[in-house]
């Protein structure tokens, strides 16, 4: 941004956006092979265990599909911030740290007060990694889990119209000088 290095990836053939969720899914199976690695030791000395039953495993398969979205729109929305700060850095630390917090990395949202766990409900974050583990672990079935793939659902959707929005918005914040 700072140098101006957005116009070339903007003249490009594939549209901007394209190429960042390229990016974000690239970084992904990138890392696939380290987790394919790492997934045997994790299960020996981790004791991670099979899902519940078939159905949570089913479940946590979907689950997991929408939290990645969720997850590269709310990359996306944080990386088109650049386009009004230049500067990542702070955003991506609260960012980081509301994400971990709400999303219940740090302490199982179950365990959060009412009304904290309200204001964890508002969020997106869980649809991330809490909803997908749960449903993992069978914490969620039946009717809540069907309440909650509805939430990571309406999470994409938002999360895509935000995502659209600000791209449209950032368009016209692109100023291209010299040559």
């Amino acid at each position: 941004m700072r140098e101006g290095q957005v116009a070339l990836d903007l003249v490009r053939p594939a549209p901007f956006i394209n190429q960042l969720l390229a990016y974000q899914v690239g970084a992904t199976v990138a890392a696939v092979p380290a987790i394919i690695l790492a997934l045997p030791f994790a299960i020996v000395v981790g004791g991670i265990q099979a899902p519940q039953s078939l159905m949570a495993g089913l479940l946590y398969i979907v689950s997991l599909a929408l939290g990645y979205l969720v997850a590269i729109l709310m990359g996306l929305i944080i990386g088109l911030t650049a386009f009004w700060t230049m500067e990542l850095g702070g955003v991506l630390v609260i960012y980081t740290f509301a994400n971990q917090f709400f999303g219940g990395a740090l302490i199982p949202l179950w365990f959060f007060p009412p009304l904290l766990r309200r204001v964890a409900d508002l969020l997106p974050f869980q649809a991330q990694a809490f909803i997908p583990l749960s449903m993992y672990t069978g914490q969620l079935d039946g009717a809540q889990a069907a309440q909650a793939l509805v939430l990571q659902l309406f999470w994409v959707v938002i999360l895509f119209g935000l995502a659209s929005l600000l791209w449209r918005r950032a368009l016209y914040r692109v100023v291209i000088q010299g040559g």
